[in-house]
Protein backbone atom coordinates (compact mmCIF):
# COMPACT_ATOMS: atom_id res chain seq x y z
CA UNK A 1 0.00 0.00 0.00
CA UNK A 2 1.32 3.19 1.43
CA UNK A 3 4.14 1.63 3.41
CA UNK A 4 4.44 -2.20 3.18
CA UNK A 5 3.75 -4.45 0.24
CA UNK A 6 0.32 -6.43 -0.27
CA UNK A 7 2.00 -9.84 1.74
CA UNK A 8 2.80 -8.43 4.34
CA UNK A 9 -0.13 -5.60 5.13
CA UNK A 10 -2.30 -9.01 4.53
CA UNK A 11 -0.18 -11.26 7.17
CA UNK A 12 -0.14 -8.23 9.30
CA UNK A 13 -4.22 -8.37 9.31
CA UNK A 14 -4.58 -11.91 9.79
CA UNK A 15 -2.13 -12.08 13.08
CA UNK A 16 -3.31 -8.93 14.70
CA UNK A 17 -7.49 -10.06 13.87
CA UNK A 18 -6.89 -13.60 15.13
CA UNK A 19 -4.92 -12.21 18.37
CA UNK A 20 -7.97 -9.24 19.06
CA UNK A 21 -10.52 -11.40 18.33
CA UNK A 22 -9.66 -14.58 19.63
CA UNK A 23 -7.95 -12.70 23.44
CA UNK A 24 -9.56 -9.62 23.85
CA UNK A 25 -13.38 -10.15 21.91
CA UNK A 26 -13.09 -14.17 22.98
CA UNK A 27 -15.34 -15.00 20.19
CA UNK A 28 -16.37 -18.37 19.77
CA UNK A 29 -14.05 -20.61 17.20
CA UNK A 30 -17.03 -20.66 14.41
CA UNK A 31 -16.91 -16.60 14.61
CA UNK A 32 -13.50 -16.58 14.85
CA UNK A 33 -13.27 -19.15 11.38
CA UNK A 34 -15.24 -16.46 9.58
CA UNK A 35 -14.35 -13.11 10.61
CA UNK A 36 -10.62 -14.16 10.64
CA UNK A 37 -10.94 -14.92 6.69
CA UNK A 38 -13.26 -11.89 5.64
CA UNK A 39 -11.46 -9.11 7.16
CA UNK A 40 -8.46 -10.58 5.52
CA UNK A 41 -10.41 -10.66 2.24
CA UNK A 42 -11.13 -6.93 3.12
CA UNK A 43 -7.23 -6.40 3.62
CA UNK A 44 -7.03 -8.08 0.16
CA UNK A 45 -9.23 -6.52 -1.71
CA UNK A 46 -8.95 -3.10 -0.40
CA UNK A 47 -4.98 -3.29 -1.21
CA UNK A 48 -5.25 -4.12 -4.97
CA UNK A 49 -7.79 -1.65 -5.79
CA UNK A 50 -5.26 0.59 -3.65
CA UNK A 51 -2.44 -0.47 -5.65
CA UNK A 52 -4.24 -0.34 -9.12
CA UNK A 53 -5.90 3.42 -8.72
CA UNK A 54 -2.98 4.94 -7.07
CA UNK A 55 -0.22 6.53 -8.64
CA UNK A 56 3.45 5.49 -7.96
CA UNK A 57 5.34 8.95 -7.19
CA UNK A 58 6.00 8.07 -3.63
CA UNK A 59 3.95 10.95 -2.07
CA UNK A 60 -0.32 11.19 -1.07
CA UNK A 61 -1.72 13.21 -4.44
CA UNK A 62 -5.23 13.91 -4.86
CA UNK A 63 -5.25 10.20 -7.09
CA UNK A 64 -3.98 8.57 -3.91
CA UNK A 65 -6.56 10.21 -1.92
CA UNK A 66 -9.41 8.84 -4.15
CA UNK A 67 -7.63 5.73 -4.54
CA UNK A 68 -8.07 5.12 -1.01
CA UNK A 69 -11.52 5.96 -0.64
CA UNK A 70 -12.59 4.14 -3.33
CA UNK A 71 -10.85 1.16 -1.82
CA UNK A 72 -11.89 1.51 1.28
CA UNK A 73 -15.82 1.61 0.13
CA UNK A 74 -15.39 -1.44 -2.19
CA UNK A 75 -13.73 -3.57 0.44
CA UNK A 76 -16.04 -2.23 2.88
CA UNK A 77 -19.36 -3.30 0.74
CA UNK A 78 -17.63 -6.58 -0.04
CA UNK A 79 -17.21 -7.42 3.59
CA UNK A 80 -20.82 -6.71 4.33
CA UNK A 81 -21.46 -9.20 0.85
CA UNK A 82 -20.08 -11.51 2.63
CA UNK A 83 -21.27 -11.57 5.73
CA UNK A 84 -25.06 -10.92 4.43
CA UNK A 85 -24.32 -14.15 2.33
CA UNK A 86 -23.53 -16.13 5.81
CA UNK A 87 -26.48 -14.80 7.11
CA UNK A 88 -28.40 -15.99 4.33
CA UNK A 89 -26.74 -19.49 4.14
CA UNK A 90 -27.27 -19.82 7.76
CA UNK A 91 -30.73 -18.14 8.92
CA UNK A 92 -32.68 -18.70 5.35
CA UNK A 93 -33.38 -15.08 4.93
CA UNK A 94 -31.68 -11.69 4.72
CA UNK A 95 -34.34 -8.34 6.75
CA UNK A 96 -34.25 -5.70 3.69
CA UNK A 97 -34.20 -2.96 5.93
CA UNK A 98 -31.48 -4.53 8.00
CA UNK A 99 -29.10 -4.97 5.23
CA UNK A 100 -29.52 -1.95 3.60
CA UNK A 101 -28.71 -0.65 6.98
CA UNK A 102 -25.77 -2.76 7.27
CA UNK A 103 -24.53 -1.75 3.74
CA UNK A 104 -25.19 2.12 4.41
CA UNK A 105 -22.87 2.06 7.95
CA UNK A 106 -19.88 -0.08 6.28
CA UNK A 107 -19.64 2.27 3.49
CA UNK A 108 -19.69 5.39 5.89
CA UNK A 109 -17.31 3.49 8.32
CA UNK A 110 -14.93 2.96 5.26
CA UNK A 111 -14.84 6.41 3.91
CA UNK A 112 -14.54 7.59 7.20
CA UNK A 113 -11.77 5.30 7.96
CA UNK A 114 -10.25 6.33 5.00
CA UNK A 115 -10.28 10.00 5.30
CA UNK A 116 -8.89 9.68 8.83
CA UNK A 117 -5.85 7.28 7.68
CA UNK A 118 -5.48 10.07 4.74
CA UNK A 119 -5.30 12.89 7.52
CA UNK A 120 -2.66 10.98 9.51
CA UNK A 121 -0.46 10.18 6.52
CA UNK A 122 -0.58 13.08 5.50
CA UNK A 123 0.49 15.03 8.70
CA UNK A 124 2.86 12.75 8.93
CA UNK A 125 4.71 13.15 5.92
CA UNK A 126 7.36 15.80 5.24
CA UNK A 127 4.83 18.26 3.13
CA UNK A 128 2.82 19.26 6.74
CA UNK A 129 0.92 22.26 4.21
CA UNK A 130 -2.32 20.24 5.00
CA UNK A 131 -2.34 20.39 8.54
CA UNK A 132 -4.01 24.07 7.53
CA UNK A 133 -6.48 22.19 5.77
CA UNK A 134 -7.91 21.47 9.55
CA UNK A 135 -7.94 24.67 10.98
CA UNK A 136 -11.10 26.75 10.87
CA UNK A 137 -10.50 30.58 10.69
CA UNK A 138 -11.52 31.96 14.44
CA UNK A 139 -14.21 34.28 12.42
CA UNK A 140 -15.99 31.43 11.12
CA UNK A 141 -16.27 30.34 14.72
CA UNK A 142 -16.69 33.01 16.58
CA UNK A 143 -19.80 32.69 19.00
CA UNK A 144 -19.68 29.10 17.93
CA UNK A 145 -17.70 27.99 20.41
CA UNK A 146 -17.29 28.71 24.01
CA UNK A 147 -14.27 30.79 24.65
CA UNK A 148 -13.46 31.62 21.24
CA UNK A 149 -13.03 34.60 19.93
CA UNK A 150 -12.07 36.27 16.41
Amino acid sequence: VLFLPGWQVLLAVGVGVFLALKFVRRQPHVKLLFDVPNLMLHASATTLIFDFLATDSGRLDALDVIAALVAALVGSLLVSASTALAIRATEGALHGRKTISRFTFSALVGISNASLATIAIKLASPGIWAASLLIVPPDRCHGRIPGLRA
